[in-house]
């Protein structure tokens, strides 16, 4: 839904709005408007924090479920950082593994 407008990031790319990112543009607004994405807080429903991490990026989500419906984001979070410094090689980085 997303790839013609992360086309745009790239280097050395012609950056020129076209209608098919226009197409991409809106049925993001539309997915993010119209479906249900994200649900309140409910205090009576248990939640689940789901975590992942990398040395490039972490994600978080806060799911509950509401009855028999499958379970609904109340928030999430997903980015991508270098969390560690650069190391000037491999036999560096293994030797901090074992830290």
């Amino acid at each position: 839904m997303r790839k013609p407008l992360k086309e745009l990031l790239k280097d050395n790319v012609e950056r020129t709005w076209t209608a098919v990112h226009q197409q991409a543009k809106e049925k993001i607004k539309d997915a993010l408007f119209n479906t249900p994405v994200l649900q309140y807080f409910d205090l009576g429903i248990p939640v689940v924090i789901y975590t992942d991490s990398s040395p490039t990026g972490l994600s978080a989500m806060l799911p509950q479920k509401l009855s028999s419906r499958s379970p609904r984001c109340l928030s999430c979070v997903d980015g991508r950082r270098n969390l560690l410094p650069e190391r000037e090689s491999e036999k560096e980085a293994k030797s901090l593994q074992g830290r």
